[in-house]
């Protein structure tokens, strides 16, 4: 799972910690970091490794790589990268070599789209993607082959949106679909259906922006939606009701920017909001009031940046800023200033792109999550600098730990309380906490990310819980004792292992219910499943 390099420096981490279980979040060698800003006046993809001690650029080799015509937008997400070819009305899509960075085509791409196609998101586990049809008024959807990166759209795509829709952005919980619509100054929102992807408007959608509104993004706890507005000169914040996906302006929106900002974005702590603004040539900062969304001005703002930006983007270590120059043809790199947020230049920058950089893309850097009984935390170790980033409180005793598919999200198991606790792994905080049965000691997710399967040992039960929801749905009875749970690949089967009954529990998880018990070995523990 982790590279050789990696390994040492874990083992001495686990050795002064002292713990229970380890969650993996690693979709790269660890001494890479990658970065991807697409060209439109190019028609390429510039591929960049990321110095994660400086944050200096430096070219992957092969770059650039072609892609369609006029790609606006760029997103990566689980191996694979995807582009918006405007010029094209299609989408590229690529697999990322791990150890290199280099991009080549996936089968069958391109891949048809809308016309005009002015963004690209993915949902948070790399099941569907959604993309913004600038010309008719639309949304397409796909959803994603795992194994191979094709798209195949959803039914009933493309789905309706407001006038010339020319960014989109998806919550970090995969629940809602942002739309910002640039002639019709409004922002349409949708619900995204669990399994299917399908969209379908919220109530109230769309709702009012200001003039022009020309880009959107989702804080990271999933509670604020921010939207420039290219005509006045502002940013629209909102609230989003969790349960039905409503935007409620924010108290004092919208909030003032440099002239023509055309892009924005939140860092991964959800502390700090940054804007570009093509006309004036600066980056303007903010920092994010919790609990309302209120954007206030960081000391220092704006800061300067090359002719022209036109996009914006916060590296996942929360350590680095890269604004796209369009008319100099560049990426401005800087670093943020912990605690305030104000940006200083990265030695070296502005690095080289290719014709009018437009937009900009990272892999995904990785996370190893760890339970600590002794102090009901669970510690967030980032194996590339060798270092604890984060210490998340839980319930007493926590054990198991997955990373749902995506790796938004993490789930823990607390024993001495009963309960499952609910982590973001982009704030690193805890987001819900799930009463489950007596004990709980092991955990499985069904490979679409859906359900979650808990083996209670003290109730000898398994808690059947919907991810969309975080609530129980069923609770089945099995041996007793269960101390572990696995999932078969096709998601079909759940099988749990009954110490004190010396079974195996075999359940289907259609109609969660038991189909088999078979008879084990003495006091089965740990099992495996294809």
């Amino acid at each position: 799972m982790c590279s050789r390099l990696a390994r040492p420096a874990i083992n001495r981490f686990l050795s002064a910690l002292g713990t229970l279980a380890i969650a993996f979040f690693l979709e790269a060698p660890l001494h890479a970091q990658f970065a991807y800003v697409a060209n439109h006046d190019s028609n390429t993809i510039s591929g960049y490794m990321i110095n994660t001690a400086t944050g200096a650029f430096s070219p992957v080799t092969g770059s650039p790589f072609a892609s369609g015509s006029d790609p606006h937008s760029i997103a990566v997400a689980l191996g694979f990268a995807y582009v918006a070819n405007f010029g094209d009305n299609n989408i590229s899509v690529y697999t990322i070599n791990s150890g290199t960075g280099a991009l080549t085509a996936v089968a069958g791409s391109p891949f048809a789209s809308g016309e005009g196609p002015s963004a690209v998101a993915v949902d948070p586990i790399g099941k569907f993607l959604y993309v913004a049809n600038d010309f008719d008024g639309t949304v397409s959807g796909y959803t994603i082959n795992p194994a191979t990166g094709a798209l195949t759209p959803i039914p009933g795509s493309p789905f309706t949106a407001g006038s010339a829709p020319i960014s989109v952005a998806v919550d970090p919980i995969g629940k809602f679909v942002c739309v910002a619509n640039s002639a019709g100054n409004t922002v349409s929102a949708y619900t995204i259906a669990p399994g299917s992807g399908v969209l379908a408007p919220v109530t109230g959608s769309p709702f009012a922006a200001g003039n022009g509104p020309d880009a959107v993004a989702v804080d990271p706890s999933g509670n604020f939606v921010y939207v420039t507005n290219e005509l006045d000169n502002t940013v629209s914040g909102y609230l989003i009701d969790p349960g039905t996906g409503v935007l409620t302006p924010i108290a004092g929106s919208p909030f003032a920017s440099g002239k023509d900002p055309d892009a924005v974005a939140v860092d991964p702590s959800g502390k700090f909001a940054y804007v570009a603004n093509d006309t004036d040539n600066t980056v303007s900062g903010y920092t994010i009031t919790p609990g309302t969304g209120v954007l206030a001005p960081i000391v220092g703002s704006p800061f300067a940046s090359g002719i022209g930006p036109s996009a914006v983007s916060v590296d996942q270590s929360g350590n680095f800023v890269y604004v796209a120059n369009g008319s100099d043809n560049t990426v401005s790199g800087y670093t943020i200033v912990p605690g305030t947020g104000a940006l200083t230049s990265i030695t070296g920058s502005p690095f080289a792109s290719g014709l009018f950089p437009d937009a900009i893309a990272f892999a995904p850097i990785p996370k190893v999550y760890i339970t600590n009984r002794g102090s009901n935390t669970v510690s967030v170790f980032n194996p590339r600098t060798n270092t604890v980033v984060a210490n998340v409180s839980v319930e007493a005793d926590p054990r198991a730990i997955r990373i749902a598919p995506g790796g938004v999200i993490a789930y823990v198991t607390n024993a001495g309380a009963h309960s499952v606790s609910v982590i973001n792994t982009m704030t690193n905080t805890v987001i819900a906490t799930i009463n489950v049965g007596a004990h709980p000691l092991d955990l499985a997710i069904t490979p679409d990310g859906a359900k979650l399967y808990v083996a209670n040992a003290g109730s000898n039960s398994v808690s059947v819980i919907d991810t969309v929801t975080n609530t129980v749905t069923a609770t089945v009875s099995v041996g007793a004792n269960p101390r572990r749970v696995a999932i078969t690949t096709d998601g079909a089967l759940a099988c749990v292992t009954n110490a004190n009954s010396n079974s195996i529990s075999v359940i289907d998880t259609k109609t969660n219910s038991v189909v088999a018990t078979v008879p084990g070995g003495v006091r089965p523990f740990n099992l495996g499943v294809q």
